[in-house]
């Protein structure tokens, strides 16, 4: 009997090893199953994501290069290329990634055929763009046309992987939940099986060999079994066995007869021990999924996952002796599931970024699922309370039947396209896109369809402002009695406005053909064509005058001026150009001429003996002396007695002289007048140039408060808030120092804006030369940096280098009164002082005029 038992436990210990070869085998191919199917959901999200990338990419594509187009831009071709490549290498992605699924791979070479026909159109579009009056809407209209399929097809290929990857998914799912289950309950029986056959066998022999023999044979057991196993003994859990699979998962060490506290010390605080401990004074087994193992294998700490099983051992006598432990690395499980989860955030991520909404309408049920971002399109915040019937309502009464025979119509083409204006719930308008797909069955039952929503609204108002600006440019220069004139970058001329048409008799083809020929006069003709292109080919500004010729045939003196526009990158898109008529400034300046002529003959004479005179004075002050003497006398005498004459004349004359001839002594009068301060200004400017001025001890406030004390009056009268922090004792010329300040507050004064209180403030404080932007600066010195600021109309800050050369002026003489030369004064003295000035500004709402000296 006790050999047949024997031969018996021999079959069970038999049965039970063959038992748990076949659960590790069963485990074993239950995880590549999961692998592979993880797998495959990762590559599927792929896929998608690429497709939402390319058709993100072909959108942005398609509006770079018509806005290319549209302002005729030089980096077209650059901009298609670059993009054209990326396209491309996103199909090649896409290629690799469906190479094993044939019906994709088709698809994908139909989008490279699509792609194709797309450039080559962008190429022709382009070509025809450059011509006069190009008419682009047929370009357009196959570009769109070309996009539309490309959607389409690209939507049919989401739709194919959305299927794909449900399919995966759910075999995955069934994989993760049936393959750890799986094993589980073989492990949890085979467990049971040798705690069962190993009591049995203690309780059948108490001869001490035959259980040393049972318990080795259990032993071998537990090493050949591919899961981790461990016997603990005593509430101390001493390791009594351990496997080779648990061994190798503590790192190789040899726990046998250590505690658990003593042999895995970096365990403690995860709360193992105490799992430990319950399971030995309760007696009831702990099973954990997947649980978090941090422990050192002699690397530094790892984090592991593992499935964790303790069931107590009793002896003989039924008593508690000790715990087996059984546990899994489940690590790589759950990374894949990990990685499948971030694959599947990344995917949304991806249409999130590219801030379309989407939706799936089950056709069959008439069940329609909204993502959140559709219903914030539409106007709604909670997609979970919006219905479909909710988001029909808010299409606009007026583009409501688009979006229904669109739908009709999808069901026959198999795809949903259609543009139109929708109302959200505080009445205001948007503008939306909606692209479907129509899914069928093998029979071609209608399904269900995916679509995507894209809101256009930006686009559609930056269009509609585009056009409002066009037609106001368009108004003002009909408008306006000067020639107005446009050319292409090439200098082709391309828009007139009505008073070059009234002008000259001509119309548009006529002087568009034959340009400046039309009715420049033969005498300037070449010159005129010269120097045009001379600025065409150098993007310096136009300045020329011609004779034009009018409709009855009279030539009269024009001031022609064209300025390029030019993109941000500098390059010269189109020249917009005026043609001042300046006949009467020339008969006046003819007789003005012959005037100063005879004067000059005079003072030739009288300078002859001036120089007699002042033969003994240095070389060096010759020419200083004698520019003063020019600007403050001979220049200003003539126009002093212009002004006294044409006053004379005017007065005496008042009641016989007619209204034109009172204009014209008005004119001369201002004209004199403009000349003498433009002298005065060019004297003030001379003088800043002389340098043999001594610098002295300066205190800048005593020179503050004296150009105060000159403004007072002003200050009060328009009740300018003046503030000023303490200002430096410096090196320095007292009277430019003066003049600079006087420059300074005197425009921050000017350029004040109506219906605002100005404001001007004054601070002080120390910089490092190190850290100052300008070419000169010395960088071992520190600077005083002085700021006045001020709260007027500003400037924009295109023209910062600008306003400081002479004549340069942002405003005209009748919106504001100068010279143009004050701030190229500030910028000389600042010179002679070592120092620097800068400019910052914006458009209404200020300025600040900074001042860097050396200390």
């Amino acid at each position: 009997m006790i050999k047949n038992r024997r031969i018996l436990y021999d079959l069970v210990f038999t049965v039970v090893i063959l038992f748990l070869a076949v659960t590790s085998i069963f485990r074993f191919q239950q995880i590549i199953r999961l692998n592979n199917a993880t797998d495959l959901v990762v590559h599927t999200n792929l896929v998608k994501l690429k497709l939402a990338e390319l058709i993100s990419l072909v959108r942005d594509a398609e509006n770079t290069e018509q806005d290319s187009i549209r302002l005729n831009t030089f980096v077209f071709n650059t901009l298609l290329q670059q993009d054209s490549s990326q396209m491309f290498q996103k199909l090649h992605e896409l290629d690799s990634l469906t190479s094993d699924n044939k019906p994709q791979t088709v698809r994908i070479r139909q989008l490279n055929a699509m792609l194709e026909n797309w450039l080559d159109n962008m190429h022709a579009e382009n070509a025809q763009a450059v011509q006069s009056s190009p008419d682009l809407t047929a370009y357009i209209q196959q570009g769109q046309s070309i996009l539309t399929h490309f959607e389409g097809l690209i939507i049919e290929m989401t739709g194919v992987e959305d299927q794909l990857l449900l399919e995966r998914i759910r075999e995955k799912e069934t994989t993760a939940f049936f393959a750890p289950l799986y094993s589980l309950l073989f492990s949890i029986l085979a467990i049971i099986i040798v705690v069962v056959t190993y009591v049995k066998l203690r309780n059948e022999t108490r001869l001490r060999q035959k259980a040393e023999d049972a318990r080795e044979i259990i032993h071998n057991f537990f090493n050949q079994a591919p899961a981790m196993l461990a016997i603990l003994k005593g509430p101390q859990h001493i390791f009594e066995f351990v496997n080779p699979p648990f061994r190798e998962l503590i790192g190789g060490r040899n726990p046998i007869n250590a505690s658990v506290r003593d042999a895995i010390p970096e365990v403690a605080g995860q709360g193992y021990y105490e799992i430990l401990d319950s399971v030995f004074q309760t007696g009831k087994p702990f099973i954990g999924r997947e649980m978090l193992f941090q422990l050192d294998r002699g690397a530094g700490i790892e984090q592991i996952f593992i499935n964790f099983i303790c069931q107590v051992l009793k002896n003989t006598a039924g008593e508690t002796d000790g715990i087996l432990v059984f546990c899994y690395d489940v690590s790589e499980q759950v990374r894949s599931r990990n990685q499948l989860e971030d694959a599947e955030s990344r995917s949304r991520l991806a249409i999130d970024a590219a801030r379309m909404g989407t939706f799936d309408w089950d056709l069959q049920n008439q069940h329609f699922i909204s993502s959140e971002r559709l219903v914030e399109i539409f106007g709604y915040r909670d997609a979970e309370k919006v219905s479909h019937q909710d988001l029909i309502d808010r299409f606009h009464p007026h583009d409501k039947h688009i979006r229904d025979e669109a739908v009709n119509n999808s069901y026959t083409v198999g795809s949903l396209k259609y543009e139109v204006r929708i109302v959200w719930p505080d009445n205001s308008i948007h503008w939306i896109n909606v692209y479907g797909k129509i899914f069928a069955d093998e029979t071609r039952k209608i399904l269900r369809m995916y679509g995507i929503v894209v809101d256009i609204t930006p686009q559609k108002i930056a269009l509609e402002e585009i056009r409002e600006s066009e037609a106001k440019f368009r108004l003002l220069a009909n408008a306006m009695p000067q020639l107005i004139w446009t050319t292409d970058k090439s200098g082709n001329l391309s828009y007139f406005n009505q008073a070059v048409y009234d002008y000259s008799g001509l119309g548009f083809e006529e002087l568009k053909n034959k340009g400046w020929v039309a009715i420049v006069h033969p005498d300037e003709l070449k010159e005129n064509i010269r120097t045009w292109f001379e600025s065409i080919n150098s993007g310096n500004e136009f300045i020329f005058e011609h004779r034009f010729r009018d409709f009855k045939g009279e030539y009269r003196w024009q001031l022609s001026r064209a300025i390029p526009q030019k993109d941000e990158q500098g390059n010269i898109q189109m020249w917009i150009g005026t043609s001042t008529d300046i006949q009467e400034q020339k008969n006046f300046m003819q007789e003005l001429e012959r005037k100063v002529v005879e004067r000059t003959q005079s003072l030739n004479l009288a300078n002859l003996a001036l120089k007699q005179t002042v033969s003994e004075l240095e070389q060096t002050n010759t020419e200083l002396a004698s520019f003063n003497y020019i600007a403050s006398h001979d220049l200003q005498e003539p126009l002093r007695k212009i002004i006294a004459f044409s006053k004379h004349i005017e007065d005496l004359e008042k009641k016989s002289l007619s209204d034109s001839s009172r204009d014209y002594f008005g004119r001369i009068i201002n004209a004199a007048s403009r000349m003498q301060n433009l002298i005065d200004a060019f004297l003030s400017y001379s003088q800043t140039s002389n340098l043999q001025s001594v610098l002295e001890k300066t205190d800048f406030n005593v020179i503050l408060n004296e150009v105060r004390n000159d403004f007072a009056e002003t200050l009060e009268q328009k009740k300018i808030l003046f503030e000023h922090q303490p200002l430096p004792v410096l090196m320095a010329i007292p009277l430019q120092i003066n003049q600079l300040f006087t420059n300074l507050l005197g425009n921050a004064i000017k350029y004040h804006r109506t219906g605002v209180v100005p404001k001007i403030e004054i601070f002080v404080e120390k910089v490092d030369g190190k850290d100052l932007l300008f070419e000169d600066a010395d960088t071992s010195l520190p600077y005083w940096k002085i700021s006045i600021r001020d709260n007027g109309i500003g400037f924009d800050q295109i023209h910062e280098n600008q306003i400081f050369e002479l004549f340069q002026r942002l405003h005209s003489r009748q919106e504001y009164a100068g010279t143009g030369i004050g701030l190229a004064i500030c910028k000389k003295i600042m010179r002679n002082h070592k120092g620097f000035i800068a400019a910052s500004g914006q458009s209404g709402t200020g300025a600040v005029f900074s001042m860097y000296f050396p200390f």
